[in-house]
């Protein structure tokens, strides 16, 4: 594969999701300074980054002696979980058959909601049917709930709706998605990726430049995640790519990972991050980080104990009614579930939330 110009920050979050945070959940600066050496970062740009980090709210830190040692925060370890889970979804469930639908209003003048609004729909795979309607065949709707609440100018009717027939949805999908553009990008993709295979199952590269080979292949995969709305097998059109780009693209990340691994465990002296990734497997979110007596720090002889977790997001289904609407060969229904605080038959949601945006690991990597 082509070898791109990863973003920076790019890297850093790759590294604090795929290995720090099984490792411990924290590392030392100087630590993470080597390993950016060894992937193209200069040591000065990494302490300011890391710094920039921190005041970002991405970062803690604390001194051990004359050292400083960096963690993620919780908005850290959120973003970086959906991220994953975008990249590296869990199996869905076979499709109901139902869409979930988004109707906003924001007003006119009010730009950079209506704009952040869209960008967190397209985040979570949602396409546009209209300009003020994106649809998502997922169930979906309790974490638009959740961004709406963080949007305080913008009014959210939550529906979910089911077409007439199969052909009426695969006309949504094609509606509301490129997916003639991204096949042709999926198959761009497919072929670079094949030749790199062949090299990775030979064992030709050692560990410094599988961990490139990696960030590279995760950074390019990455924009297919942001892209793609994971349709359904009903819903995708004849010759779809998709999923032939997911099953290789997964092959070619474990053919890597053995030699990564082992490479970071070097450079860290951290133990197994294979172990901990299989024992936090399911786990709670909030296990993935624990502050005080409930994580052990990295001794002087590089001896760790850690405790952490997988966080698995998961949309609840909603299945409350509170009336029906028909039009465009549709049938929707409110739910009423999918927004707190109201029993009215039109729901909104209009109030302020703490949760990050949907969309920020995508901002906040540059990716």
């Amino acid at each position: 594969m082509r070898r791109v110009s990863v973003p920076r920050r790019s890297i850093i979050f790759d590294l604090l999701g795929d290995y720090i945070r099984y490792c411990g959940g924290e590392i030392r600066l100087k630590t993470l300074v080597a390993l950016g050496e060894y992937v193209g970062v200069a040591s000065p740009t990494m302490r300011v980054m890391v710094a920039r980090m921190r005041e970002e709210g991405w970062l803690d830190v604390r001194r051990e002696g004359r050292e400083s040692v960096y963690s993620m925060t919780r908005k850290c370890l959120r973003l970086l979980e959906e991220g994953r889970q975008r990249i590296f979804p869990d199996e869905p469930p076979p499709w109901s058959g139902e869409w979930s639908m988004v109707i906003y209003t924001v007003a006119e003048s009010d730009r950079p909601t209506r704009e952040q609004l869209r960008r967190d729909l397209s985040w979570l795979g949602f396409g546009p049917l209209a300009p003020a309607t994106w649809v998502s065949p997922h169930p979906l709707l309790a974490r638009v709930a959740e961004i709406g609440a963080g949007l305080p100018n913008a009014r959210l009717e939550l529906l979910t709706m089911k077409a007439v027939d199969i052909a009426a949805d695969r006309s949504i999908a094609a509606r509301c998605w490129d997916l003639e553009g991204l096949n042709l990008d999926y198959a761009k993709f497919l072929q670079e990726l094949r030749l790199d295979v062949r090299n990775h199952r030979s064992g030709m590269l050692d560990g410094e430049e599988a961990l490139r080979a990696r960030i590279n292949l995760v950074y390019s995969y990455r924009h297919f995640a942001y892209r793609d709305p994971g349709l359904p097998a009903e819903l995708q059109p004849a010759g779809w790519l998709g999923e032939q780009a997911r099953r290789l693209f997964r092959e070619t990340d474990k053919l890597l990972d053995p030699s990564v691994r082992d490479f970071y465990e070097a450079v860290t002296r951290c133990p197994s991050i294979a172990a901990e990734k299989a024992a936090a497997n399911g786990r709670p979110a909030a296990a993935v980080h624990q502050g005080g007596d409930s994580q052990a720090r990295t001794s002087d002889s590089g001896r760790t104990k850690v405790a952490s977790g997988r966080r698995r997001n998961s949309a609840a289904a909603l299945s409350a009614d509170s009336g029906s609407v028909r039009g465009s060969g549709v049938r929707a229904r409110r739910n009423a579930a999918a927004t707190p605080g109201s029993s009215a038959e039109r729901q909104v949601v209009h109030h302020e939330s703490s949760q990050p945006s949907a969309s920020g690991l995508q901002a906040a990597t540059g990716a």
